[in-house]
């Protein structure tokens, strides 16, 4: 009976050893998988609060286009620990701040925070972070437990006086991270204007920066409802739509205008971010705020200035067109009436006269052509060209250019060549006139521009851009244009210089044939070499029935 009671006494001890031997493992394994999600959830919420730092300061910084503070940024947030590497994108000046981690390099965990504004995205930073020690934390812990699971009994005092020891570092080190995210609170502090209020809009927290901002005291905010700060500028739609975002726990963002102490407002760049306990319950709203006051009043400004200069462009264009019409009578009377004078063969001028009335005619027509282009161009600035759109075939229309420019290009023995194939049944959808008047102001500049030893060539040829659109090219072999210069071809009244050598322009012919193309829904464009010569080409929408 002893026997079997020793035996059954025997075998439960060993069951009880057993059973404490096994919960010994299934505790040690509990305690070391409470510290993994521990390690893991803090490393996530370090991570997670510091990107959400660099992301809105980066966000301020793109908006004012700092780049210099940006680049800043990147490579004081690259300094911090368990950062290997961190890269800013600018989506909207398409820079990129920092370099991508080498691809050898292990234990790293990526996470990438897009830079949103008024729901667009621009930009986004990209973090490598360092997960060693994350993997050293969880391998000794692993080991712990393999270690406390193979003790004897004997040995549980010990283990748990060791597990309490680790506990403690761990709870050291969980308080070390926790100050980190304590000074980068700080640093997000000195940068912007952050307050919290509870799920009734009760403000519980605002840094120094909202206080200053607002004109209040920390004291005078703290427990009072954030209406007392609202501009009540805004429709109940508006708040009802904020409401509606943050309460379904959704980051809202947009600008804010909202009341002083002394009565004053201003602008604020808001982000508003719900906290839930876990478990959906929104227990806090964090409202991050950058002031844009100054930038608001100077976009209303800008807004202004837009106006007045519109309203001054417009009576600018209204005098021109006025004067251009009072000025062109008095003009053709004076050049026809000299006229009248050289063809009068019953009194005849001498050959002095004849030669002075000469230089009346030639600048009275070089004037008249002045006062033609700026009419055209008050006309265009004005919105009072009408256009007529029409079927056009492009090799009469071109033969018909030719023929006006031919006897010029003749005079200073220069030959004209089309080449006509490329022209060969097609078909454009523009005003004829104008876009005649575009191509023939193109074709002067060739042969005005060009050598006049019989050396000059004014070539036309035609190419499909597209199965919608053709380019027609004036080139020639002249003096060309240097590339210092071309940026300055389409702005008025600039000769690039050419009045001192002798000719004749106004400055405000290509001016006037980009305007009229870019109206027609064309496109016009130059290339060129100095002393190889220019060619000059214009892009124009097809005829439907003429398309490929």
């Amino acid at each position: 009976m002893r026997n079997i009671v020793a035996e059954r006494s025997g075998r439960w001890s060993v069951y009880i050893l057993l059973i404490l031997m096994l919960t010994v493992g299934i505790t040690t394994y509990s305690l070391y998988k409470q510290q993994e999600e521990v390690l893991h959830s803090s490393f996530e919420q370090q991570t997670d609060a510091f990107l959400g730092t660099i992301s809105h300061q980066s966000r301020q910084l793109i908006l004012s286009f700092d780049w210099s503070l940006l680049q800043q940024l990147q490579q004081d947030a690259s300094a911090v620990k368990p950062v290997v590497s961190l890269t800013i994108h600018d989506l909207y000046s398409e820079k990129v701040f920092g370099e991508n981690i080498p691809s050898e390099q292990k234990n790293l965990h990526f996470e990438q925070r897009p830079i949103m504004d008024d729901g667009v995205l621009i930009g986004h930073v990209d973090a490598y972070f360092s997960t060693d020690d994350v993997l050293k934390s969880e391998r000794k812990a692993l080991l712990l437990a393999a270690m406390t699971f193979g003790a004897a009994m004997s040995a549980i005092l010990i283990l748990v006086i060791f597990i309490a020891k680790k506990i403690a570092r761990h709870q050291l080190q969980f308080e070390r991270q926790l100050n980190e995210l304590n000074q980068q609170k700080y640093a997000l502090d000195q940068h912007a204007i952050v307050s919290i209020t509870d799920p009734n809009g009760i403000i519980t927290y605002t840094n120094d920066k909202f206080c200053a901002a607002m004109g209040y005291s920390n004291e005078e905010l703290i427990g009072v409802s954030h209406q007392l700060i609202n501009s009540s500028e805004y429709s109940e739609q508006c708040f009802g739509e904020l409401w509606e975002t943050i309460s379904g726990g959704d980051v809202w963002q947009g600008d804010i205008k909202e009341k002083t102490r002394n009565g004053d407002y201003r602008w604020f760049k808001s982000t508003i971010v719900p906290f839930n306990d876990g478990a959906g319950k929104i227990f806090q709203y964090v409202a991050i705020q950058t002031d844009i006051t100054e930038w608001k009043r100077a976009l209303l400004n800008a807004e202004k200035a837009r106006q007045e200069a519109d309203k001054a462009n417009s009576a600018k264009s209204e005098f021109l067109s006025s004067m251009s019409h009072e000025l062109r009578t008095p003009l053709n009377a004076i050049i026809g009436f000299s006229q009248l004078m050289e063809l009068d063969e019953d009194n005849p001028l001498g050959p002095g006269q004849k030669e002075n009335l000469g230089y009346i005619i030639n600048a009275g027509e070089h004037l008249l052509t002045l006062i033609n282009e700026l009419l055209d161009l008050s006309r265009i600035d004005s919105g009072n060209v009408i256009l007529e759109p029409e079927s056009i075939p492009l090799d009469l229309l071109l033969d018909e250019c030719v023929a006006l420019v031919h006897t010029e290009a003749a005079k200073r023995r220069i030959s004209i060549n089309i080449d006509r194939k490329t022209f060969y049944g097609v078909t454009l959808v523009a005003d004829k006139g104008r876009l005649k008047q575009a191509i023939l102001n193109l074709l002067s500049n060739a042969i005005k521009y060009n050598h006049c030893n019989g050396d000059g060539i004014v070539e036309l040829k035609a190419e499909s851009v597209d199965d919608d659109r053709i380019r027609m090219s004036v080139c020639d072999n002249g003096i060309g244009i240097s590339d210092e210069d071309k940026d300055q071809l389409f702005i008025g009244f600039n000769r690039l210089g050419q009045e001192i050598n002798g000719i004749e322009g106004t400055g405000i012919g290509l001016v006037i044939t980009k305007r009229l193309v870019e109206l027609m829904g064309g496109r016009i464009g130059v290339r060129s070499e100095l002393g190889q010569g220019s060619e000059f080409w214009i892009e124009m929408l097809r005829d439907s029935q003429d398309r490929v």
